[in-house]
């Protein structure tokens, strides 16, 4: 297995089979990290993720670990202490294979267990957003999100926005009320992914 970090490739030279990943490097949406993802190169994290002790770090990790549920990579990483939210705000992203201390150990068990593909998604269509969130442990729900709400929540899906004024500030707090967003520090991380693949099986409601 070929192992390399970002930036270690030289031109015209093939991606490795695995590309190991640095904390400050969860952040880019672009280059080396954005372009591994898209391929569904093997990720891993080189070190243990801790979230819930700085906002900017557990923003760039929850963009992570959304992108990769999107685009179905493969991703080995650790994680150290509880995230300060329960499982199940997290389970339908892709699970630590393991954790740093016992009580990650705990948290990352039972995110395994409940992990599944497709747990918390939304699909786009002309003028309307479709939610769906069936992770356990809580209300199943269906939500359409339509008019000049679908336009909004693209803004939030793809700007983590800062707490807004005006209309669009009662659909974070809608959203963050429902369990389908969380407030991490001043801006509105949005949890559903976007659905590009049908799940299986296909009979499966989405």
């Amino acid at each position: 297995m070929r192992v390399a970090e970002p930036g270690q490739r030289a031109a015209g030279e093939a991606w490795p089979e695995t590309l190991t990943l640095g904390p400050d490097e969860l952040a880019s949406r672009h280059g080396h990290v954005g372009l591994a993802i898209a391929r569904s190169q093997r990720l891993k994290v080189s070190v243990p993720l801790r979230l819930g002790t700085d906002p900017s770090r557990d923003l760039a990790a929850l963009r992570f670990l959304t992108e990769v549920a999107v685009q179905m990579a493969d991703l080995t990483w650790t994680l150290s202490g509880a995230p300060p939210w329960p499982v199940r705000t997290l389970v339908h992203l892709p699970p630590p294979g393991d954790g740093a201390d016992p009580i990650a150990q705990r948290y990352a068990a039972q995110w395994r267990r409940e992990h599944r593909y497709g747990l918390c998604t939304y699909r786009v269509g002309p003028g309307f957003v479709r939610i769906r969130d069936v992770r356990p442990g809580g209300p199943h729900l269906r939500v359409v999100v339509d008019g000049p709400w679908a336009d909004v929540f693209g803004f939030l899906v793809t700007e983590d926005a800062e707490v807004i004024d005006g209309p669009g500030r009662q659909l974070q707090d809608e959203l963050v009320a429902a369990g389908l967003a969380v407030a991490v520090g001043t801006v509105t991380h949005v949890l559903p992914c976007r659905l590009r693949r049908w799940p299986i099986p296909y009979t499966a409601a989405v």
